[in-house]
């Protein structure tokens, strides 16, 4: 159950990601910003009444709002690790024991010179 709201979260996710986006490029730039650029002049017949960019703030809120949900639905829909076992994580380890036999230790003197 809790996949199927996960999709859910990340399809509302990017809908409203790609939503919110448009509707901020939307508004009316203050001064020939990045918002004119992107899409600014698309509010030009808007632009005249206030009633046009009210609506658009208001869109703008309830996209945002439901981002917000999307994220929070997100978060508590992923895939959560368990919790550690204490006892399941330890392997059972054997004592330390020296070798029965020994290697030699290598010579620190070098090899003498064969003639």
């Amino acid at each position: 159950m809790l996949f199927a709201f996960n999709i859910v979260a990340q399809v509302l996710l990017v809908i409203t990601s790609l939503l919110l986006v448009l509707s901020i490029l939307m508004h009316k730039g203050q001064g020939g910003g990045m918002s004119d650029m992107f899409g600014g002049g698309l509010t030009s017949a808007m632009s005249s009444s206030g009633v046009g960019q009210r609506n658009l703030n208001i869109l703008t809120v309830v996209v945002s709002l439901v981002w917000l949900f999307a994220i929070v639905l997100f978060a508590f829909t992923m895939d959560k690790p368990a919790a550690p076992d204490a006892k399941a994580n330890q392997t059972p380890t054997a004592p330390i024991t020296a070798p029965a036999n020994p290697t030699p230790a290598l010579p620190t003197s070098p090899a003498p010179a064969q003639k």
